[in-house]
Parts: C-alpha cells; structure tokens; sequence
C-alpha cells in the first residue's frame, strides 16, 4: 500500500537538517540552500512548544543551537522565535531566528520533498493532527512524509492514515525495523550506515518499501554515497548535500 506517495524513481539526495555542513542546521537558510543546490528532499525535526506550535528542532533542549535554555515544550513560540540559532555555527550566522513547520512549508513547498522528523505525537496525538492539517492545507500531502519511531508511527495511522510514513524504529536492527515498516504500512525505512546489510535493502525493496540511509558524512568523501546506492539504497541523507549530488547524478544518469 503506497498510501498515494510516489516512491522514489532515481537515487536521491536528502539534505539532513538542511545544508546543514554550510548553515546552521533546522534553519530557513539551511533549507533555502539545500533547494537552491538541488536537494531532492529536505529533513527536518518538529517538537510542540508550549503553547501549541510545532518549532523545528533536532534536540528537545534549545542550549546546542540556540541562546535559549531548557526544554522547547517548556517556553512560548512568541521568546523561542526571538532565540539566536545561528551564531553557535559560526559568528557570521548571528540572528538567524529559529522556525515552525509553516515557515518551512511557505519556503520549501513544492519545490522538493519534505521528510518530517516528528520527535513525539504530543497529547491526543496533537504534532501528527496539526502537520497533517498544515499539509492539507498547503496541498503538500503527496510531496511529504512523516519519519518516526514506534509511538508516532501508531499515532500516524490513526490520525494521519493519508500521510506516508518512514519507520525510523530499531535503527540498529533491521529485521525489526522492517517487521515495524510492514506492521504501520511504511513507504519507507531509514536505515542507519553502521547496521546496513543487502539483506535488508533486498527484503525492504521486495514488500514495496523503498530505503533511506543516513551516513555519518564528511564533505571529502562523497563516494560513500555512491557506493550505497550502488547497494541499493533509494535516498541518501547528508549533511553535505552540494557535495554528494554531483556524484549521485551522475550515477543516476549512468543507469
């Protein structure tokens, strides 16, 4: 069941938190660049803040790649969106201000596919209702997925049954995170570079379900990349996305 999701047709390249080896990560910038460069996807993370909204972030803490401090469900979008997300990257990158999924969608949408990194349901399933209707709204439902682990999987389903979805479950063990996949009718698995086997792309691809990898990626290797879609692997996610495209390309083009 492919839940009206267009699965993959090429080796595609997934920019990680947007170009986030040249931005500063989970930022409209890093998204504008990752689009500008030629990113077939964009990933990203969502938490709830306090009073409802869905702030991009890849730590539930805002100390890493923010001035602020503490949990995002503890403070208000109004004090998050006057945070500084740029200048723990670098100095130039001071005032970039954090961003919600709406910012994300008026920026990227349409212009390549979204792969929404939901990190909790939220209560009643609040994160997965309010990315859907946010993705209906923007008539984005067939350019988008939701990834997760177990409990948003579960959630999915039940609130979200249109949207396609990505197992991101039992990332060290792939004959688990594939049993997951086809219990929640995943489009897709992303698996983790260490764990990957044949094996698992083999049986993924034979039940209809295509396959991210994340790669522990540095900008003067991009040949890794080559060598796992020539594995099998469907998308590649990368922090490096300017340098890894070139390659893929040409490698697709090479088919």
């Amino acid at each position: 069941m492919k839940l009206g999701f267009i699965q993959p047709s090429r080796p595609r390249v997934n920019a990680h938190r947007g170009l986030s080896g040249v931005c500063p990560e989970n930022t409209l910038p890093a998204f504008a660049a990752a689009v500008a460069v030629g990113a077939d996807e964009i990933e990203f993370d969502l938490w709830a803040s306090r009073d409802g909204e869905l702030v991009v972030c890849h730590d539930a803490e805002l100390d890493r790649t923010t001035n602020g401090h503490g949990r995002i469900g503890a403070w208000d979008w109004p004090d998050i969106r006057r945070l500084d997300s740029g200048r723990w990257f670098a100095a130039e990158w001071a005032g970039v201000a954090p961003c919600r999924l709406q910012d994300v969608l008026e920026l990227c949408g349409g212009r390549t596919v979204l792969n929404i990194h939901i990190k909790e349901p939220g209560a009643d399933g609040m994160v997965v209702r309010k990315t859907r209707d946010l993705l209906l709204e923007c008539g984005l439902t067939g350019s988008a997925y939701l990834a997760s682990e177990l409990d948003v999987l579960q959630c999915a389903v039940k609130h979200a049954p249109e949207l396609a979805r990505c197992c991101l479950e039992s990332p060290s063990n792939g004959t688990r995170m594939l049993d997951c996949a086809l219990e929640y009718r995943c489009a897709r698995v992303q698996f983790w570079n260490p764990n990957l086997t044949p094996a698992d792309i083999e049986r993924a691809h034979a039940n209809g379900i295509a396959c991210n990898l994340f790669f522990g990626d540095r900008p003067d290797t991009p040949g890794e990349a080559e060598r796992l879609v020539r594995m099998g692997i469907d998308t590649v996610l990368t922090n490096h996305a300017n340098c890894v495209i070139p390659g893929i390309r040409k490698l697709a083009a090479g088919r």
